[in-house]
């Protein structure tokens, strides 16, 4: 019961690779099927969403930093 609201969550990633991390992690986890997977598999979980949340942060500022690369670029090809 808990595998499956675990995979559920997992889900919930917009990264595919954090998802499929996730998922793997979880498959492997609850076979060893005991009380403390549960546990293990919730901290790993908060692990990935923190991860998935600074790799969209990290992507966020790049895409920012591109186009005002892009900009200065088209300025200064501009003053010539």
């Amino acid at each position: 019961m808990n595998l499956i609201i675990l995979l559920q969550l997992s889900v919930n990633f917009k990264s595919d690779h954090v998802k499929m991390m996730a998922d793997s992690r979880l498959i492997r986890l609850a076979a060893r099927s005991s009380v403390a997977v549960f546990y293990i598999v919730k901290s790993e979980l908060e692990k990935l969403k923190a991860l998935d949340a600074l790799y969209k942060r990290s992507r966020v500022f790049l895409e920012s930093y591109k186009k005002h690369y892009r900009s200065e670029m088209k300025k200064r090809l501009n003053q010539k």
